[in-house]
């Protein structure tokens, strides 16, 4: 949910968030706003390394860049549509300790 959120919010594509960029920045920051902190977790998402992970983690994020991901989550009706992009993307992802993250409902 957190994936579709970041990509409703700024209409990207789902191949941004494994790419090296502001994108995946925020996404990292947004999971990381909503309590997910496990470095492998989110370097499987990002197809990064756990280290890539942890050093975005220390980069100052502005607040304001995080209000349109709350209100995705916070709104089914603008979730729809990157729900579906997600779970196209990301299908191959088994994150049973984390399903907040990567939404696979059909």
């Amino acid at each position: 949910t957190i994936a579709a959120a970041v990509l409703a919010a700024t209409r990207a594509r789902p191949s941004a968030m494994r790419a090296r960029g502001p994108i995946r920045e925020l996404f990292i920051a947004a999971a990381i706003d909503q309590g997910i902190t496990s470095p492998s977790l989110l370097a499987t998402v990002c197809a990064c390394s756990p280290r890539t992970i942890q050093l975005a983690r220390h980069r100052p994020v502005v607040e304001s860049q995080l209000m349109p991901i709350r209100r995705c989550l916070g709104d089914e009706r603008l979730l729809r549509a990157a729900l579906g992009l997600v779970r196209d993307s990301f299908a191959s992802l088994e994150h049973t300790d984390s399903p907040n993250l990567v939404d696979r409902r059909r």
